[in-house]
């Protein structure tokens, strides 16, 4: 993640960025100093500033209040447009987020900006076999209904772009691409190679991020002739060129320090 921030803010010096996770950004298990784990992790994302943030089966695992309680503290935008809470029937966040991203800003207003509208959905069978009670909690709705029922909504509010974040297995993310109108970006949390994939289905580009560690995913987006352009580039062997963000250094001696750290004993 440091060197994520290097090329992030370089980027953001360049030129308009939206960044956003496909979910799954919470621990898959608890380890040891996990709390603490925790919360140099989600320092780390705040820095980040990400635009959106899909929630995934380790997102629900996480715990609900926890969940919307670290991401409040930590300023981070969640998206879920199929999750709904059996007891309240409230959905479990906001369904879809619009970022206003270039143009120049005035006195009162602002002219010339992009509107960009995320949204994310989410596999069934993933939460549902996360553990076996989140069936009791909650209710995965049908991802390619909740998907159109989102990008008309973000048509309707006047979005140029729509980005659908599809936490999902590659199959499923490649029918969402193909079947539900008004996407133009699909980004799919299940890769299927270890570097960045894409593909174009109609007007919609499918992108698959290739693995965490090795791969770092770039989509460029022009617009040429009244059309939208996309190129997904992997950056992955760039960062290998980058130094790490000195905020991120402190961020990583901090937590190395905490969690090294021995409990002090009570004398009684």
């Amino acid at each position: 993640m440091a060197r994520w921030a290097t090329l992030i803010e370089q980027r953001r010096d360049e030129r308009p960025v939206v960044l956003v996770d496909t979910g799954n950004f919470c621990a898959s298990r608890r380890v040891k100093n996990q709390d603490v784990q925790d919360r140099f992790f989600f320092e780390a994302m705040k820095l980040l500033r990400y635009d959106a943030l899909a929630v995934g089966e380790n997102e629900i695992l996480f715990g609900k209040k926890r969940l919307l309680e670290t991401a409040r503290h930590s300023r981070l935008e969640l998206v879920a447009a199929n999750i709904v809470e059996k007891r309240s029937q409230e959905p479990l966040t906001t369904p879809y987020v619009i970022k206003e991203i270039g143009g120049t800003n005035l006195l009162f207003t602002r002219i010339g900006a992009l509107k960009v509208g995320i949204f994310s959905v989410v596999q069934p069978t993933l939460v549902y076999s996360a553990d076996r009670l989140t069936r009791d909690y909650y209710e995965i709705e049908n991802p390619q209904m909740a998907a159109l029922r989102a990008a008309s909504e973000l048509r309707e509010k006047g979005c140029d772009i729509v980005i659908a974040l599809s936490h999902q297995l590659w199959d499923r993310s490649l029918q969402l691409a193909g079947k539900v109108p008004g996407i133009d970006l699909v980004i799919s949390s299940h890769r299927i190679n270890a570097k960045t994939h894409s593909e174009m289905h109609g007007s919609t580009l499918l992108v698959g991020p290739g693995e965490t560690k090795t791969s770092f995913t770039e989509i460029l987006v022009d617009r040429i002739d009244g059309q939208w352009e996309m190129t997904a580039v992997d950056r992955g062997s760039e960062l290998l060129e980058l130094t790490d963000h000195p905020e991120f250094k402190r961020i990583e001696q901090e937590y190395k320090s905490t969690s090294r750290a021995k409990p002090v004993k009570e004398k009684h």
